[in-house]
């Protein structure tokens, strides 16, 4: 998916060739983004939403720099759109936006089939959580963890 300026840094979905939309199982994208900050307005994610949809397209949304915005723009989390948690999972951090760099935890959330694959894979292959985490839970941040488990 070709990203230009002439687009905005947005996939022109309905251009991608038919054999390969009839291959692809997931797509990520991620707005905004590293380096390219553009950022997607509710109008696309709704396009990626029907487009997932008509071709059974599992979608991940990169949401880790989604604290990061400037200029008063508008801040807008893909599972905010209608129909976005039919069709997919949005990942983001603590680690861009606490300044955590190198801790590397982070959260999904969305379609529960999707997030349910992921645990299990994520239980093969992780073990341990980085040791400040376990501090932070009878700490200061015990509120910030807390709203993360429950919304």
């Amino acid at each position: 998916m070709p990203l230009t300026a002439e687009n905005g840094f947005l996939p022109q979905l309905y251009e991608i060739p038919g054999e390969i939309v009839k291959k692809t199982k997931m797509m990520i994208i991620s707005y905004p983004g590293n380096p390219v900050t553009a950022l997607a307005d509710e109008a696309f994610f709704s396009e990626v939403i029907s487009f997932a949809k008509k071709n059974e397209i599992m979608v991940v949304h990169d949401f880790a720099y989604s604290e990061l915005i400037f200029d008063d723009h508008p801040q807008i989390s893909f599972m905010s759109i209608p129909g976005a948690k039919e069709v997919g999972i949005e990942f983001n951090s603590l680690s861009k936006t606490f300044n955590m760099a190198g801790c590397r935890i982070g959260y999904a959330v969305g379609n529960r089939k999707a997030l349910n694959i992921l645990g299990t894979l994520k239980s093969h292959i992780d073990y341990g959580v980085f040791i400040l985490s376990k501090s932070c839970r009878d700490g200061a941040n015990f509120q910030s963890f807390a709203a993360i488990r429950t919304g």
